[in-house]
């Protein structure tokens, strides 16, 4: 992922994030595009965080995953899965950002 979207190329958090096609901005108003091969790696290292049950990511899916199905009872066991994965890609992200923009 720091091969598609290094944070230091990008001046701020929400650049990054839009960037990477998990905040809307201007990239997708047609101003602009997201990556996405850094959209599609984010998402892949987020499955394979959850799959390896990893001590950081894994309990924030879980308390993600639980308040999205209190919220939207009626979605689909998938839509609510995948809306937990974005949000935990997102954190991911964020984490990324913090370790390698300063």
């Amino acid at each position: 992922i720091l091969t598609a979207a290094h944070p230091k190329k990008f001046l701020t958090l929400s650049k990054y994030l839009a960037y990477c096609g998990y905040k809307e901005s201007s990239w997708q108003e047609g101003k602009g595009k997201y990556n996405r091969i850094a959209k599609s790696l984010a998402w892949q290292m987020t499955k394979s965080l959850i799959m390896h049950k990893d001590p950081k990511f894994y309990p924030l899916y879980l308390q993600i995953k639980k308040d999205i199905t209190n919220r939207h009872p009626d979605y689909p066991k998938g839509r609510l899965n995948g809306m937990s994965m974005n949000r935990v890609s997102t954190f991911l992200l964020k984490e990324l950002y913090k370790r390698f923009a300063y």
